[in-house]
């Protein structure tokens, strides 16, 4: 498992890229901005 920090903007696009990454078994941490994650 990969542990992932996904930075997006657009909540849409961070969920569902966020959601993929995870139902391939990695750990994901979504933010919007760098400053949050």
């Amino acid at each position: 498992m990969s542990r992932v920090l996904l930075i997006e903007d657009d909540p849409a696009v961070r969920e569902g890229v966020a959601l993929a990454l995870r139902r391939q078994n990695h750990d994901v941490t979504a933010t919007a901005t760098g400053e949050e994650g």
